[in-house]
């Protein structure tokens, strides 16, 4: 249990990670913003087909890579890019880059992690095997428990203020206007992502392999829910 107290965090990801040379005007964009917003660059960009943007300062693990990513790293959805105007893209990325100032990177490098480790570490002690041992582990639960539950209810007022100043870091990397409407696509679409998912198995169940999931995705999409509905 102390072992994985003082673990660094790792979080798993399927994606790809794009690397300067290859993939240079993304980066070029996405720093340009960061300068714009005077947020730190991130060390790693990653893209996948998950209907999410997020920011983490953990080490990342991505599968059928052998190294993990580590310092910053900014994920970005290929799905929901294709359903994005440029300002509403310039929004999102700005809104998770504003995650790398300086009071949120405190939050994500230093107080996040002792959280994390600290609900795996209440996991490891009541995994036990003995009555005995159980009644031994129990004064070191409680207490590890109500530390756990005091750190939730700090985290949840924490995390809405953290999300409030990304938003308005948002609005400076583009407009009201595009981190409106990003959100609102976020919400909107990424409720039809199992929906996407669950037909491309039906397609792989009988033979059909999709080559691009995330175009599908896109026009699907658009043919569910119009302009109108986003306007709405």
């Amino acid at each position: 249990s102390l072992i994985s107290f003082f673990r660094s965090p790792q979080h798993v990801e399927k994606g790809m990670v794009l690397d300067k040379k290859s993939h240079p005007k993304i980066w070029a964009h996405v720093e340009s913003i960061a300068n714009r917003i005077e947020a730190r660059k991130p060390d790693n960009i990653v893209v996948g087909l998950q209907p999410t943007f997020y920011a983490t300062s953990a080490n990342v693990k991505l599968f059928g890579y052998e190294d993990e990513l580590e310092g910053e790293t900014l994920f970005l959805s290929l799905s929901l890019m294709k359903l994005f105007e440029r300002d509403e893209l310039d929004a999102v990325i700005g809104h998770e880059l504003g995650h790398f100032k300086a009071e949120d990177t405190n939050y994500s490098t230093k107080f996040a992690p002792v959280y994390s480790n600290l609900g795996k570490s209440i996991d490891n002690l009541t995994n036990t095997t003995s009555a005995i041992s159980a009644l031994a582990k129990l004064p070191a639960i409680f207490v590890l428990s109500a530390m756990y539950e005091t750190f939730a209810s700090n985290i949840a007022s924490i995390s809405r203020e953290r999300e409030f100043q990304a938003d308005i870091v948002g609005c400076e990397a583009s407009s009201k206007e595009g981190l409106v409407y990003s959100l609102a696509k976020v919400v909107t679409y990424s409720n039809l992502w199992n929906e996407t998912l669950v037909e491309n198995v039906n397609r792989l169940n009988n033979g059909r392999i999709t080559a691009n999931l995330s175009e599908v995705f896109r026009e699907s999409s658009l043919y569910n829910i119009g302009n109108k509905d986003v306007d709405e």
